[in-house]
Formats: structure tokens, C-alpha cells, sequence
């Protein structure tokens, strides 16, 4: 459906859920979500990352992404690991916002949207002056209990340390303030494959 005229579309968001031997609990899962997400936007994606499950996780997966188009079930042959799990969910997806949600995550589903909430009011904080204030340029990530909730830009962009020494950060102007990248965000650049 195109925007009306002055009015945004809402930004598409992917939710990557890595699991391992989560066939009791998955269908209730993408249930609660189906229902949920349709309310933020209209735009997403549900990615099960099924890390290597020895019981019929993938089976629960394939048979949502059989019936719902915005369902897609990934697998992995052997267990590589929550991280490898959130960057094949990474690989494999396209929305201008990524909620990860943690494999031991025992928050509420409520929160998630508080969560979207959070990082779309920090677009906003952007500098409007700037061409990175769209949605998925500038990177805001939230985190809370077990989400994890961020705009692609945050994993599409270089690590600090990559950027040769010679080459200065550009200057913003006085006005514009972005708050510094926090410590423990230093490898989700990794997640990605140098995308």
C-alpha cells in the first residue's frame, strides 16, 4: 500500500527468534507474535533461526512458514551458537528495524512494544539536518531484558577500528548531538559478513 501523501510509511521490521529445541513452546510463540507485530507495522517478517534442534523445532517453523507468508524458517545442520544464529537471521532478512529476540529471553512480549516505541523516538533525535536521520541510517539500538531491538544501520556499518587511521571522522555541527556508541555494541559489527 503506497503512503498518502505527508504521511510516512511506518518502517518494516524483522524479528529474528534463534532457537534450539523449541518445539513445545514455538507454535504459542509465533501465535502471540502474528498477533502482535501486526499492530506496530504492517511490514515485517518473523525469521526462526532453528540452531541445530535434535527434536521437531524446524518441523513447528516450516508449518507456520507453510501458512503465513511473513513466517521463514532457517535451519542449521549442527549448533553454531546464538551469534552465528542472529547473523544467518541477519543474512536472511530485510527490515529497517531487527528485534532479536534472545533464546533464554523469559521477558514478556509486552515489552516489545515499548521497545519499537524506544527506537523510533531515538530517529527522531536525529539531527534533521542530516541525510542518515531516515529510519536505518542512523543507529539506535534498545535493549531490555532479553530483546534486543536495533535499525540495520547499527550491523550495516564499518567498525571504528576498520577505518584507516588517516581517514578523520566527518565534523557534525554543534547543535547536532548523538549519544556515543555504547561499549558492548563494539561487535555486533561482526554479525554481519562485512555487509
Amino acid at each position: 500500500m503506497p503512503a498518502r501523501k505527508g504521511v510516512p510509511l511506518r518502517p518494516s521490521l524483522s524479528v529474528l527468534l534463534p532457537v534450539r529445541n523449541c518445539q513445545a513452546t514455538l507454535a504459542d510463540l509465533l501465535r502471540q507474535l502474528l498477533e502482535l507485530v501486526p499492530e506496530l507495522t504492517d511490514r515485517f517478517e518473523l525469521v526462526v533461526i532453528d540452531d541445530g534442534s535434535v527434536d521437531a523445532t524446524i518441523e513447528v517453523a516450516d508449518e507456520f512458514a507453510a501458512y503465513y507468508p511473513q513466517v521463514r524458517a532457517i535451519r542449521h545442520a549442527r549448533p553454531a551458537g546464538q551469534i552465528a544464529a542472529v547473523r544467518t537471521g541477519l543474512t536472511h532478512s530485510s527490515g529497517q528495524i531487527v528485534l532479536v529476540r534472545e533464546a533464554d529471553c523469559q521477558s514478556p512480549l509486552d515489552e516489545i512494544p515499548k521497545l519499537w516505541q524506544a527506537v523510533l523516538a531515538a530517529q527522531h533525535t536525529s539531527c534533521p539536518d542530516e541525510p542518515s536521520a531516515a529510519v536505518g541510517r542512523t543507529p539506535q539500538l534498545v535493549a531490555h531484558g532479553g530483546f534486543r531491538i536495533f535499525t540495520r544501520g547499527i550491523v550495516d556499518r564499518p567498525h571504528p577500528a576498520a577505518s584507516p587511521p588517516h581517514v578523520a571522522e566527518p565534523t557534525r555541527p554543534a547543535t547536532c548531538h548523538r549519544p556515543k556508541t555504547p561499549n558492548y555494541l563494539d561487535r555486533w559489527h561482526k554479525l554481519t559478513d562485512g555487509r
